[in-house]
């Protein structure tokens, strides 16, 4: 998942940021194609709520047979 305002994304990073912190240490993990960047206002609203961001790289997904 990455760090933008659409769909999934946003989804999981609102449960992220409103879980309590004094019961939960909240990961996140993100990663995102170089030619679309990081929503820095999306980053930011998650770490002002107290959510552990950890970018990871990945290579592009594998085609095989016309399926993922």
């Amino acid at each position: 998942m990455g760090l933008i305002t659409a769909g999934t994304e946003k989804f999981l990073q609102t449960i992220a940021a409103g879980l309590p912190k004094e019961e939960f240490e909240v990961d996140y993990y993100w990663s995102h194609p170089e030619e679309i960047p990081p929503d820095e206002a999306r980053k930011q609203y998650l770490i002002d709520n107290g959510v552990n961001l950890t970018e990871f790289k990945a290579s592009k997904p594998r085609i095989h047979r016309g399926k993922i």
